[in-house]
């Protein structure tokens, strides 16, 4: 489940709460996207224009605590976590380029 925190900086923060044994982002493109997917460390996973042609791209990130992501042209742009959607912080139509954070919370049952 996401939700909406805040963060040390100006980018928001969404909470994914106990996440599946794997957490698998995957990324569809309509038209070219600048996409930017890194952890908290700034270790990269990826950072480049993701085109319709490469599209769909998937991302394992199992094991991640936290993942940054910068997207240009959002509305070009789905995200999806484990096959739910993910929601922009501000409507794609409003905000062409977004940067948000997201903590993974693993809790065990």
């Amino acid at each position: 489940m996401l939700e909406e925190g805040t963060g040390p900086n100006q980018n928001p923060t969404y909470e994914l709460n106990n996440p599946d044994d794997e957490l698998v982002f995957t990324f569809e493109a309509g038209n070219d996207v600048w996409l930017d997917v890194e952890n908290g460390d700034g270790e990269s996973f990826y950072g480049a224009i993701l085109t319709s042609e490469e599209s769909p791209m998937e991302l394992d990130l199992t094991g991640q605590e936290r993942v940054y992501f910068n997207v240009g042209s959002t509305p070009n742009l789905q995200i999806t976590v484990n096959g739910i959607e993910l929601e922009y912080p501000v409507d794609p139509n409003e905000s062409d380029v977004q940067r948000f954070w997201i903590n993974i919370n693993q809790t065990s049952e």
